[in-house]
């Protein structure tokens, strides 16, 4: 009967539709996997206590720190485990995850580049919130002698990408350790868990009844 034809019409189409939507979700699911980053801003900083955290000693950090309004700022710096004198210094303990630091982002990629360089892993990753940015500068005394003859010896090493390819140069193997950690390959092996499957193999075995 014409009934009959329109209803398993309509039962086909349902099939086709929730069928391509789950084979959707499984593709993503194997080519993009959810990472979740525990600790991604100061936010999440201070809202954990698994994890210290400490400063460079010394630094504008401080200033920063305590003069922001944000209240979250105040508490990374009242709640913090004491201080480093570089983070350069301490980069074995970073890498060991003894604790996490708070330092300018040049510092921090020179810090990847030398653990990548040494163990061919990444073990350590920069939040995307960016408290400051640092410049590379140099300093003189007041009314310096040196400061004009400097002055134009950096204008030269920049206007020349000297200093851009020597920098580059010494933080050269940071560059694996910034991707997105979906793009690790060993994220992209890991096997779906049973309970993902569910889904579709319950609409196959609905589609065949």
């Amino acid at each position: 009967m014409d009934s009959g034809r329109l209803l398993v019409l309509t039962w086909l189409l349902a099939s086709l539709v929730f069928m391509t939507s789950y084979s959707g979700i499984l593709t993503s699911m194997l080519t993009v996997p959810r990472v979740t980053i525990p600790i991604d801003s100061i936010s999440d900083l201070v809202a954990q206590s698994d994890l210290s955290w400490r400063l460079e000693a010394g630094t504008m950090m401080f200033n920063i720190l305590g003069d922001s309004k944000k209240k979250n700022y105040n508490l990374a710096l009242s709640e913090m485990d004491g201080t480093i004198y570089t983070c350069w210094a301490t980069r074995e303990e970073l890498v060991a995850g003894e604790f996490a630091a708070i330092c300018d982002y040049t510092s921090q990629r020179k810090v990847m580049s030398w653990d990548f360089r040494n163990t061919g892993q990444c073990h350590l990753y920069i939040t995307r919130e960016t408290i400051y940015f640092s410049q590379l500068s140099m300093l003189f005394r007041i009314n310096s002698s040196y400061l004009e003859g400097a002055n134009k010896i950096v204008q030269r090493l920049v206007e020349g990408g000297l200093l851009d390819h020597w920098l580059s140069q010494d933080l050269r193997y940071a560059t694996q350790c910034l991707r997105p950690p979906t793009s690790d390959p060993y994220l992209l092996k890991q096997s779906l868990p049973f309970e993902a499957l569910l889904g579709p193999a319950f609409m196959v075995f609905a589609g065949k009844l």
